[in-house]
């Protein structure tokens, strides 16, 4: 299991708080300020690439730590019941409180709960209409061929998810609109071009982090028609995945985006979810990908062992 490149990218954000809920910031901003001065007293004259093995269970939240190193010790810290915490952001707590999903909170190990929340057009709020911005369709954006202002709006839909609280904002949504009568056509950033959409993907993503949370680009792969999307095959040869329907996503990938969503479709008759090839050979060992990729909800149609060795960490 990749559960160190899940750790991972959940610590490398900049900011140590972006995870947590307003009620939870100050005071794990003190104690952390406390431990910080503890820990380098006692560390004095140790080499600092040195110090992380020399760590106490709460070392993870010293931001002094590169995120490979954090996740190494939480790790170590972790027991199996809290590992498996982690491969699931299905939480009825987040859930009634409207949220998409979250984790669940680690109280041992100050783990904070991570909340999730649609989507690639603005903060989603069923429970509170008019209270969130109305942003115009991704695809006018696309329209514009503006790098800066898709970038500026990726940046002000952050900071809106960041300021209610979320953690993960689950987009921007990359997928090349191939049937011009998919239902969600409206909101790609690609448009029909892999070209225009790789220019866009890119500063929708930086925009998007920049604001303090974590951006997941979607939905991976060839998910292209919303008409049986459950069951239904896109079978494409491994060019034209590459040309055409992976640029938007290398480029997201180039900018450091931090999770994937793979999608609910099959790709060359293996569902996107337990799909190794396009999973784990092309997204991680040939693109490059260090984050860590969830299902699109409900998008896990097997047991455990066929999606989490497939590249999909989390359901």
């Amino acid at each position: 299991m990749k559960l160190t490149l899940t750790a991972a990218l959940f610590l490398g954000a900049s900011n140590a708080q972006m995870f947590l809920g307003e009620e939870e910031d100050q005071t794990l901003y003190e104690e952390q300020a406390e431990e910080e001065a503890e820990w380098y007293d006692m560390m004095y004259g140790v080499p600092p690439e040195e110090r992380w093995k020399y760590e106490d269970p709460h070392a993870w939240r010293n931001q002094g730590y590169t995120p490979e190193q954090r996740a190494k010790l939480l790790l170590k810290a972790m027991n199996q019941t809290e590992k498996f915490m982690m491969l699931s952001n299905y939480n009825k707590e987040v859930e009634n409180e409207g949220w998409a999903g979250g984790t669940e909170r680690i109280d041992r190990l100050k783990i904070p709960r991570i909340r999730y929340q649609d989507g690639p057009q603005g903060f989603r709020d069923d429970d509170q209409h008019t209270t969130t911005t109305g942003w115009p369709c991704t695809l006018s954006f696309t329209n514009s061929w503006d790098r800066e202002l898709t970038g500026w709006w990726g940046r002000a839909m952050g900071k809106e998810f960041k300021a209610k609280g979320a953690a993960v904002a689950l987009g921007p949504a990359l997928n090349i609109a191939r049937l011009p009568i998919d239902g969600r056509n409206f909101e790609y950033v690609s448009g029909e071009d892999p070209l225009l959409g790789a220019e866009l993907a890119g500063p929708a993503t930086k925009g998007m982090q920049s604001a303090g949370i974590m951006a997941n680009m979607k939905h991976w792969i060839n998910n292209n028609q919303e008409t049986n999307r459950g069951s239904q095959s896109a079978n494409v040869d491994e060019r034209t995945d590459f040309e055409v329907y992976y640029a938007p996503f290398q480029a997201s990938i180039d900018a450091g985006v931090g999770s994937a969503m793979c999608s609910y479709n099959k790709v060359n008759h293996v569902y996107s979810c337990e799909n190794k090839v396009t999973l784990n050979d092309h997204l991680r060992d040939l693109m490059g990908f260090e984050g860590f990729v969830m299902s699109d909800w409900g998008a896990v149609y097997g047991k455990a062992d066929s999606y989490i060795s497939a590249g999909c960490e989390q359901e």
